[in-house]
Order: structure tokens, then sequence, then C-alpha cells
């Protein structure tokens, strides 16, 4: 894995003063966003440019996401005055381009990697451009010869940068697995970390359900039927015996209420998901001897008990031998990354950076 032993160092100019701080230290003053200029360069990472137009595609990923951070955390609504404001210290524009710029890094860093190990040429992004518009005029010919296509028949930048980007990290990620190698005991180790969450076999689990009908109910109506599996829940829950209460209950509605024990299995998995899911999530939730609560699904109200889970063991290693090695290399290629942009210098033009505005 590569290592650089320099410190992270992060230079911000400001006219002829030179200041070093970290990204989350970064001052902002609003100015007029017109007068940054399409192509002028926010910072450098490492000496490639990083201009408002790719930072300002990074901002409006990020937008939503901050909006939702502050919404949820001070419970503010968006507003003429919202993005300059202050909340308990936060400033939302701040915020925003902070984590914007922390991105661009991210990315410039992979696109650097990219370009040393010679995955890609031109990392620019005028070359982004470029590229976006000869795959828009490939999808347009395409559609005019009546060719198959696969997405949409054009892509705004946002939406392409987000996939080269992919495409790019796939490509590195690759490379890096055909460079290294990753020892058997390595693999091993990570499988038995994290087997328990990745690789582990569904329980079988074994459920006694109740549920009443509403969809053929000739007399009885949703609401009714509702009421009903609410009594014999509230009832059940409190310690009486089901029997006894589909006894005292089934004596009239014997042709609605349907009582039977199924097993849930990881053959059936894909299948009871995909026919019954709330179903199968409630089962997978419940502990054993728990009753869950009364559900809406498929023209019926249930509930169940949970009767048995008996555990099923792991997928064997040399079976998902290849998923632990993706997974390895994933991991590798993330702390490399986050290596490269602790050591990274980056220059901040604070002139343009600080004039950017929403």
């Amino acid at each position: 894995m590569m290592r650089v032993s320099r410190k992270a160092l992060i230079i911000m100019t400001i006219s002829l003063v030179s200041a070093v701080a970290g990204i989350a230290c970064m001052l902002f003053i609003k100015e007029p966003l017109s007068r940054a200029g399409g192509n002028s360069v926010v910072a450098t990472i490492n000496g490639e440019p990083l201009t408002t137009e790719e930072f300002k595609l990074l901002l409006a990923k990020n937008r939503a996401s901050t909006y939702t951070y502050f919404k949820s955390k001070y419970n503010v609504d968006d507003s003429l005055r919202f993005w300059n404001g202050n909340y308990g210290g936060e400033v939302p524009i701040e915020k925003l381009k902070t984590k914007a710029l922390n991105e661009s890094v991210n990315i410039k860093i992979q696109q650097l990697l990219a370009k040393q190990k010679g995955v890609v040429k031109d990392i620019s992004y005028p070359a982004f451009v470029q590229q976006l518009q000869a795959e828009n005029e490939r999808r347009k010919e395409a559609v005019r010869k009546k060719q198959a296509i696969y997405g949409p028949v054009s892509f705004d930048e946002k939406a392409y940068y987000g996939i080269v980007i992919g495409n790019l990290a796939a490509e590195l990620k690759k490379n890096i697995g055909q460079e290294s190698t990753v020892s058997d005991q390595v693999l091993q180790r990570y499988y038995e970390l994290n087997k328990d969450v990745l690789f582990a076999i569904p329980d079988t689990i074994r459920i006694k359900k109740l549920s009443v009908a509403f969809t053929d109910l000739g007399t009885m109506q949703k609401e009714d039927a509702r009421v009903l599996i609410d009594e014999i829940h509230d009832r059940w829950v409190a310690g009486e015996v089901l029997d006894k209460l589909l006894e005292a209950y089934g004596q009239q509605n014997s042709r609605l209420i349907a009582v039977e024990e199924q097993s849930l299995d990881n053959a059936s998995l894909r299948v009871n998901t995909m026919k019954s899911p709330i179903l199968t999530d409630t089962a997978e939730q419940l502990s054993v001897g728990g009753i869950s609560h009364v559900f809406e699904e498929n023209g019926a109200f249930t509930m169940m008990e949970c009767l048995e889970k008996i555990p099923q063991g792991y997928r064997p290693f040399l079976e998902v031998k290849e998923q632990v090695k993706s997974d390895v290399i994933d991991q590798q290629y993330n702390e490399l990354v986050a290596q490269l942009m602790k050591d990274a210098v980056i220059h901040i033009n604070n002139s343009v950076y600080n004039s950017i505005i929403l």
C-alpha cells in the first residue's frame, strides 16, 4: 500500500497572505457568485485545479443532505435567510461548502491516482465536458439509427460526473487488485471478523401466525376485521392462551380467522421476501416467544408468535472467498485514498472560494 510521510498541509491563499489550516477551518466571505466566473479555479489539489464549475456540481450534490442535517438537528426550514443563518454555531453555507470541498479533494486524489497508473490521461474538467458531449452525441446518433442504448438519450453534467467517477474508482480497484497479492491469511481474518454481518446464513424461523382476511369478507368490513384481530392480539399479549381465544372468537368468525404454523428458511427467503415482505421482516425481528404487532399484508391483518429460531451457521470461506477478496481490496483502496487525502497539498483560492454563494 502506498504511504506518504508528509503531513497534511492546506495552504489558504488570501491575496498575498498564506496561512496553514485544515479544511474544516476555512473562512467564508459572501460575495456574488457571478464574480467567480465559470472557469475560475477554486483550489488546486497536489497541483491539479478544481474549477468553479466542478465545485458547483458537488455543492448541488451535497445541498439536500446539508439541509436535511439542519432540519433534523435544529428544526429549521429553507428560506431566503436559511443558508447564511447561524444555528448553534453552525452556518449551512459553510457546512455545505466544506462538505463539497472535502469530496472534491477525495475525487481529485482518485483522479490523480488514476492518471499516475495510466487508467486515464486527462483529468481536467474541460476534458470531462468534452467526454460528456461526445457521449451524448453518440447516444443521439444511436437513437437516430434505432440502435439500443442503456439509460437516457442524454446525460446532464451532474449525472454523468457520478458515472465517470464511479467507473474510474472501479478501474482503480481492479488495477490495485492486479498489482497486490492478498494472502489467504488476510482474507481468512477478514472473513472471521465480518462473518456475523456479511456471511451468516439466515436462521430458519418457525412461526405461528393468525390472520383475519378482509378481501372476501361477505358480511365483515375491513374496519371490523381490524377490531377483531386487535382484540385477540391484546388478550394474547396479556397472557391468555391462543387456543382459548380462538374458541371464544372463532365460533362466529371461523371462516375469517386462519391460524397456521409456517417455517421461513434460507431456501424460501427470496420468495417469502417478494410475496410477504412485511411478514418476513417482522419474523426476523422477533425473539423466540415474542408476539408481533398487527400488520396488513396481502388482503389480511396478521400477527404472529415466534416459536423457534434455528441457527444455520455461515457460508463457507471458500464459497465467499472472491467476495472477501473484493471487500479487502475495497478496504485497502479506501485506506489508500484516505492517506493520500491526509497528505495532500491543497491551495485554496479564497477570492474565488469565498465568493461562491447559493
